[in-house]
């Protein structure tokens, strides 16, 4: 199976709030686009909330570092939860005695609903007991479910909520996942032969880990996805390639060619060789993950292959030919995406037609500075796990676990580190189980 096929992204509402005082040696950066007012005021809704950086006009001006603020971490969190900048929430997760889930990801409780974060939220009347009865019934299950199942939404919203847990998914094989598909990344994260469902099914026991807003990536649970993703994949010298996506079917660039050939001149100029990444064929996932873990820069239209950035390294440049939607909107979830990876991140808003992206359009100036200084971390430069773990509860039939940590933990790519040797995840586990051991048992 490869990565990248599947239909384009939905949108809908998003979420960011707070303030906060940015941090010292900050490795995120400010984005720019050859067209910032649209960028800036025709955007999707759901892709706004990005106020802690400004759209510049060229890369050159996003090369400095710029702060990481609270309302960067509140996205996907509960609107109510509480931060201070040296005590803030970084992911949070449900467990649901007795519940239905439809296939949207929807939960169904006896006293109410839970509707997680995703680019389609319409109000769902409550499931009435002939419905849950007809549906398929499990133990317990572990839901990243949501609507829309193309590459990006499976990827990013749904796969990264699971990342925190997977040692815990690991250990008790009996709990079922309930997600749209099986995904190729789940043998990298070692959850190979894990039992997966999808549909509408109910559960005695549901842990359902924090979601996100439609286009809006969480900070720590995209990061540690990527971690974890590039854990085992050293940076090739050697193999530092600039890489340019390829669609076959709509969204391609329409000027692919001469693209192409603008792209390996320059990069025949500093020693770097093109990698084209067509969705036909699609490359194999270790491919895949070589070829965009050693990217300096990624070209690409706008589409599904793009959710592949999450195995790219920070300060990787990311130029995306943009389209306009139905509505005359901008869709920026790549953006955002690069964001919260460390990423640099050039918009190209088309003049007319969608795709008429040309070579001259993407040739970015000081070329072989960029490709000299670009992607040069090791592949463990990227932030820390909490140094602390504690958790609430928020009533009897919902009950919240927190993992929080300190702002500072995020600043700077270059320099933290995630501890992957299981310590935390080994903690996790422990508050599920005694999260479990709170639930009656029967249906």
């Amino acid at each position: 199976m490869g990565l990248g096929d599947g239909k384009g992204e939905g949108h809908g509402e998003g979420q960011g709030s707070g303030k906060g005082e940015g941090t010292g040696n900050d490795t995120y950066y400010d984005y720019s686009s050859n067209n910032c007012t649209d960028i800036v005021n025709k955007a999707n809704p759901g892709n706004i909330n990005v106020e802690s950086t400004q759209c510049r006009d060229s890369i050159e001006e996003t090369l400095d570092g710029v702060p990481l603020q609270d309302k960067d971490i509140r996205v996907g969190l509960p609107p109510q939860t509480e931060a201070s900048h040296d005590n803030v929430t970084w992911a949070f997760l449900h467990v649901i005695q007795n519940a239905a889930i439809d296939y949207k990801g929807n939960i169904f409780i006896a006293d109410g609903r839970l509707e997680p974060f995703q680019c389609y939220r319409k109000w769902q009347p409550r499931c009435d007991n002939d419905e849950i009865k007809k549906m398929r019934y499990y133990d317990e299950v572990f839901t990243i479910k949501s609507l829309w199942s193309s590459y990006y939404h499976v990827t990013i919203d749904q796969f990264a909520r699971l990342v925190f847990y997977k040692e815990f998914l690991a250990a008790n094989p009996h709990i079922i996942l309930h997600c749209s598909k099986p995904h190729p990344f789940l043998d990298i994260l070692g959850l190979r032969g894990i039992q997966v469902a999808s549909g509408n099914i109910s559960a005695r026991i549901v842990y359902a880990p924090g979601a996100m807003p439609c286009g809006m990536a969480s900070l720590f649970q995209t990061q540690l996805l990527s971690a974890v993703l590039r854990s085992r994949l050293p940076v090739d010298v050697s193999r530092r390639n600039v890489v340019l996506i390829k669609r076959s079917t709509r969204r391609c660039f329409t000027h692919h060619s001469d693209i192409l050939a603008m792209l390996e001149k320059h990069s025949a100029d500093v020693g770097l060789a093109v990698s084209v990444f067509s969705d036909n064929p699609l490359p194999s996932v270790e491919e895949t993950r070589i070829m965009f873990h050693n990217a300096i820069i990624v070209v690409a239209p706008h589409g599904a292959g793009e959710a592949n950035i999450i195995l790219c390294s920070p300060r990787t440049v990311l130029i995306e030919g943009l389209c306009r939607d139905g509505d005359n909107r901008l869709t920026l979830c790549y953006r955002n995406l690069a964001r919260v990876l460390g990423m640099h991140y050039h918009g190209l808003v088309p003049r007319n037609k969608c795709m008429d992206t040309t070579a001259s359009d993407i040739e970015i100036d000081n070329f072989s500075d960029r490709s000299s200084d670009g992607n040069r971390y090791p592949v463990s430069d990227i932030w820390s796990l909490p140094a602390d773990i504690s958790s609430t509860s928020t009533g009897t039939t919902d009950e919240y676990v927190f993992f929080r940590g300190r702002m500072s933990d995020f600043s700077n790519v270059e320099s933290s580190h995630f501890n992957l040797d299981g310590i935390y995840y080994s903690r996790v586990e422990q508050y599920l189980q005694r999260a479990k051991a709170l639930s009656p048992t029967g249906r």
